[in-house]
């Protein structure tokens, strides 16, 4: 007959709080005003990652692996970017209502938040607040952001047109 170690279990339950505490660190930003979550370079742990964050500022239900899979069936293989049509479909089958702007650079001191924003060729970010002249960006693939406006307009400028989505819970989007 096979003994057990009376600690196995212990060191069990151990690494579970363990990794609970963990996945409750990654949901709270470094200011702890916002949720974040980190994802690895790939486009779709990137989007799902957006998505979480949106869902989570907006206080409505995220099926993670029902968002993977609508990723999973309408992006190709070969594909570099997710589309921000995608995830305004995506977005209304939440319940959100969304708005696709191609907003110039200078402007996004005006963008409604929170909203996903591409930057450069293929980075998928969510604008979480601005406020005053301080824009705040989680960018799943490197972390929480906070810029100054005129700062973040520096830096992008090379993008002359944002592509933007704005989205907003309504009266009929489902809460947790």
């Amino acid at each position: 007959e096979e003994k057990k170690d009376p600690l196995e279990g212990e060191v069990y339950s151990k690494q579970k709080k363990l990794t609970n505490e963990l996945e409750n660190k990654e949901n709270k930003s470094k200011s702890n005003k916002f949720p974040f979550y980190s994802s690895t370079e790939d486009i779709i742990p990137e989007a799902v990652a957006c998505f979480r964050i949106v869902a989570d500022m907006l206080n409505i239900p995220l099926k993670v692996d029902l968002i993977k899979r609508s990723f999973n069936e309408n992006i190709s293989k070969d594909e570099r970017r997710i589309s921000l049509r995608l995830c305004a479909a995506i977005s209304e089958s939440l319940g959100l209502k969304s708005q696709l702007l191609d907003l110039p650079v200078e402007m996004i001191s005006r963008i409604q938040t929170p909203c996903l924003v591409q930057l450069g060729e293929n980075e998928l970010s969510v604008i979480l607040e601005i406020k005053g002249d301080k824009i705040a960006i989680a960018r799943p693939r490197d972390s929480f952001k906070s810029y100054k406006i005129f700062d973040f307009v520096r830096d992008f400028s090379d993008q002359e047109v944002l592509p933007v989505l704005i989205l907003r819970a309504t009266n009929k989007t489902p809460t947790k």
